[in-house]
C-alpha cells in the first residue's frame, strides 16, 4: 500500500476546483473530515479529492449540504434504510423534473411551429401554462 501524499489546503483547493473558504466550509459542516494540523496550518491526505469529487457529484444531482453530510458520513448499517430512502427521494424528485422539462420541450417545440404572432395568446402555450400550474 502506498503512502499518501499530504497536501496543503491552497492545493486541494487548486486540485478541486473550489475556493479555501469552500474547504474551511465543508470542513465545520462535517462534509470533510479535520484536517491535520502542521505548524498551525491545514493538511490533507489525497484521499480528500475523491471526497470533493464526491460532494460536487451529489450537489449537481440537487441534494443538500445536510443531506450530502448524512449520505457521506452515516456508517452505520443501521442508517442504510434512511440513506436509500433518502436517495430514492431524489431520484422522484429528477424524475419529476425530467417530466416537467420534456413538457416544456414539447411545448417550444409546437410553439416554433404553430405560426402565433403572440406566444402570450397561443392556445399551444397557454394549455402547457395552464397543465403547469394545476400541478403545483
Amino acid at each position: 500500500m502506498t503512502e499518501q501524499q499530504e497536501l496543503r489546503i491552497g492545493e486541494v483547493a487548486e486540485r478541486a476546483g473550489v475556493s479555501v473558504a469552500t474547504l474551511r466550509y465543508y470542513e465545520a459542516r462535517g462534509l470533510l473530515p479535520p484536517a491535520r494540523r502542521e505548524g498551525g496550518r491545514r493538511s490533507y491526505d489525497e484521499t480528500v479529492l475523491a471526497r470533493l469529487a464526491v460532494i460536487r457529484a451529489l450537489k449537481a444531482a440537487g441534494f443538500a449540504l445536510d443531506e450530502i453530510r448524512r449520505l457521506l458520513t452515516d456508517d452505520d448499517v443501521r442508517v442504510a434504510g434512511s440513506r436509500q430512502e433518502l436517495v430514492a427521494r431524489r431520484l422522484q424528485d429528477v424524475r419529476r423534473t425530467i417530466a416537467g422539462l420534456q413538457e416544456v420541450e414539447r411545448a417550444l417545440e409546437d410553439a416554433v411551429d404553430c405560426g402565433c404572432i403572440s406566444l402570450e395568446n397561443c392556445d399551444r402555450i397557454l394549455t402547457v401554462a395552464a397543465s403547469r400550474r394545476a400541478k403545483h
